[in-house]
């Protein structure tokens, strides 16, 4: 027989193989599915969907779920996420990475407390992307959210162009999943990321440095026993245990305002973000002006602020505008810019 003849016959074998093993995953895919969400539900988590089939041959299956919804409605702090349908996508060779896409709006929710009005938003188009380690324990999170919105009649309108959120646990051996990874949360760092396109807030929120920030990123290590929940007494454990986010660098594009620093935050005793970090700030005429409108600084506080920040202010080489270093420090409540207080900070959980 030629040996080009037995080349089709295995290509033709190992297609039939390759197809026979796709089904069989397809097949499965709803068992596979409904094992997680009651891993899930036995966590505590309140999980709904129904599985609307598979397809993607040949090269993915693409799971699809109808009314799919994910929360913990009995925690002190309740959320949850839903979408009009979700398409889960994975590769038959690589169970190790999902990526999942919602069709339709996604909604989430989220009531931080009795005196603290609930939080209702709502996405034109949402995706993330979970790789999981080598004990198939979540290993790192992206999620991406166009359009992100708070819903209609919202206490506190707000809307964000775009969000980006990538969570990465960080191993404890220097590897990416390697066998001394442990589960995420635990005892290890998790490295985080944030990123916001264009969010308007409203007036009252922005105050002087108005309603509009262009732009913010962070990127930051949450250090010490990570919490399995978002609720008071494990966010106040965390911080007695010595639970601290180092903030590698920040950077904030709002209003007069261009800033970029790093430093260390934790939570006070009423679970506010405290801690203080060194800046750099440029435009800060404008904002002594806006303060001084607003009644914040009288004529002979703003001459003073002024001449002692120009004594101190530096000239970047590319001729751009005059920065100032300063310490922005979170402490009672309270954000401040070196010597200027600037706007309230909020507790995590209202009691």
């Amino acid at each position: 027989m030629p040996r080009i003849l037995w080349l089709y016959i295995l290509l033709v074998v190992a297609a039939l193989g390759y197809t026979g093993y796709w089904f069989h995953l397809a097949g499965r895919s709803g068992e596979t599915v409904d094992a997680l969400a009651r891993a899930g539900r036995a966590d505590g988590l309140a999980i709904s969907y129904t599985v609307a089939g598979t397809g993607g041959y040949p090269y993915r299956l693409e799971t699809e779920l109808a009314a799919p919804s994910v929360g913990r409605p009995d925690a002190a702090a309740p959320w949850s996420v839903a979408a009009d349908g979700v398409v889960v996508v994975a590769q038959p060779w690589d169970f190790r990475h999902y990526i999942a896409i919602a069709e339709g709006a996604t909604r989430l929710s989220y009531a931080p407390g009795r005196d603290a009005p609930d939080i209702a938003l709502a996405a034109d188009r949402a995706r993330a992307s979970l790789i999981l380690d080598r004990r198939y324990a979540p290993l790192r999170l992206s999620m991406e959210f166009d359009s992100l919105a708070t819903a209609d009649g919202a206490a506190v309108p707000m809307r964000a162009d775009k969000v980006l959120i990538h969570a990465r646990r960080a191993e404890p051996d220097g590897g990416a999943g390697g066998a001394g990874a442990a589960p995420m949360p635990g005892n290890g760092a998790l490295d985080t990321a944030l990123r916001i396109e264009h969010l308007r807030l409203p007036p009252e929120i922005g105050g002087v440095l108005g309603p509009d920030i262009a732009a913010a990123a962070a990127d930051a290590t949450l250090s010490g026993p990570l919490p399995a929940r978002l609720a008071p007494a494990e966010m106040a454990a965390w911080r007695d245990a010595g639970g601290t986010a180092t903030v590698r660098a920040l950077a904030v594009d709002w209003g007069p305002l261009r800033l970029d620093g790093a430093g260390t935050l934790t939570l006070d005793a009423e679970l506010r973000p405290a801690g203080t970090l060194k800046t750099r700030v440029a435009g800060f005429d404008a904002l002594i002006d806006a303060l001084t409108a607003a009644g914040r600084l009288n004529d002979n506080a703003a001459g003073a602020v002024r001449l002692a920040l120009k004594l101190v202010e530096e000239r970047p080489a590319d001729g751009g505008a005059p920065v100032v270093r300063l310490p922005l420090v979170l402490k009672d409540g309270w954000a401040s810019l070196g010597p200027l207080r600037l706007f309230p900070v909020a507790p995590l959980f209202s009691s």
